[in-house]
């Protein structure tokens, strides 16, 4: 089994009881549960108590939770100058995609790195949520 959502339906354990007997947020066990925070961000204790209560061994749960977060696939980009500005080309779960980064001049020039680490964290941070919002989506649907 992979899903720890299917784990906890197949068992009829509800996020309201983990969070009740882990003593902690309802919020933070759904978030947790639904990998909408990473498990890696999560502090040891909470995961070893909520793995406790659910009946799983730390490693079991850990990696139930690393298996339903989703990573995209993002290719390094490249920058190049077109027109008098600077663009960031890159791939993201197979689709190339390229982002207006800055016009082209001698200040900032010096912060193209930064500016294209910072358009590849933003194409992750938008795929990111557009997972959530389909597995919210889900959820209402079934």
């Amino acid at each position: 089994m992979n899903s720890l959502r299917e784990y906890l339906k197949k068992n009829h354990i509800s996020i309201a009881s983990i969070a009740r007997q882990c003593g902690i947020p309802y919020s933070t066990a759904n978030d947790i549960i639904n990998a909408r925070i990473e498990i890696d961000r999560v502090q040891t204790g909470t995961t070893i108590k909520m793995a406790k209560t659910i009946g799983l061994t730390f490693e079991e749960f850990y990696t139930m939770c690393q298996a339903q977060t989703k990573t995209p696939d993002i290719r390094r980009g490249h920058i190049y100058l077109r027109n008098k500005r600077y663009y960031v080309n890159f791939t993201i779960n197979g689709k190339e995609r390229t982002e207006y980064l800055c016009k082209a001049n001698e200040t900032n020039r010096m912060y193209l790195q930064d500016l294209a680490r910072w358009a590849l964290k933003e194409a992750r941070l938008e795929q990111r949520k557009k997972e959530i919002r389909e597995c919210q989506i889900d959820d209402f649907l079934s």
